[in-house]
């Protein structure tokens, strides 16, 4: 994920701000922010207004950033609904960024590049003492700062001996703020014990790269044993 941020600098105030749409071939985007405030500059105050966006690159190479384009009326004593004031255009500057390739050794399914990511699992009851027939239900989190929900991999089958499991569908989502994505994928499976004795469940790990300290890491559950009565 690439943060790009567009500002303009106003020294009076502005009505029916509009601003063109972010588009870039081979890339996702997402705008994650918009916001006003003040600045002083050399001893005089400006109206800023900033938007961020998220951009996700599809493809190795050259990205372009292309120029956007700011356009207002000013606003005075003698604004009116006929009369709106000077009209303000201002437009950024393009930028072009170069993609990289992925680490080596990192495969190209999978690929999690991310600020943070956490793995949280909740139970629909108390998974010490499990009784054989008698379905519960095991809920997995996956969060991901810097990724959409979509981009999030499928999490490894907690499969095993001494149990059946029926995953329902994964639920997406995606909150935006002024730091970028963050990215939430949630699996709930129903698992059924089939025997009385103890019961293990495997670990799970998902791998994913830290993109802050540039170098691989790892989201885990551990392994965990339950009693299962007859």
């Amino acid at each position: 994920m690439n943060l790009h941020k567009a500002r303009l600098y106003s020294a009076s105030r502005l009505s029916d701000l509009a601003l063109t749409e972010l588009n870039i071939d081979n890339a996702l985007i997402e705008r994650v922010g918009e916001s006003q405030y003040q600045k002083t500059i050399a001893g005089r105050v400006y109206l800023v207004v900033e938007v961020q966006y998220a951009i996700f690159p599809s493809q190795l190479g050259s990205l372009t950033i292309p120029a956007l384009r700011f356009s207002g009326y000013e606003v005075s004593g003698r604004t009116s609904f006929f009369n709106r004031g000077n009209r303000v255009i201002r437009t950024t500057e393009a930028h072009t960024v170069t993609v990289a390739a992925l680490p080596d050794g990192q495969p190209a399914a999978g690929w999690m590049p991310a600020t943070e990511v956490t793995l949280e699992e909740q139970w629909s009851a108390a998974p010490d003492s499990l009784t054989v027939g008698e379905p519960i239900t095991r809920t997995l989190t996956l969060t991901a700062s810097g990724l959409t929900g979509a981009q999030l991999a499928p999490l490894p089958a907690a499969d095993g001996d001494g149990f059946k499991s029926y995953p329902d569908q994964a639920k997406l989502s995606e909150t935006s703020d002024s730091r970028g994505v963050v990215g939430q994928r949630i699996e709930s499976t129903a698992i059924v014990p089939q025997q009385p004795g103890e019961l293990t469940l495997p670990a799970i790990t998902v791998n994913w790269w830290d993109t802050a300290s540039d170098r691989p890491r790892r989201a885990t559950l551990p392994e965990r044993t339950v009693t299962v009565a007859a």
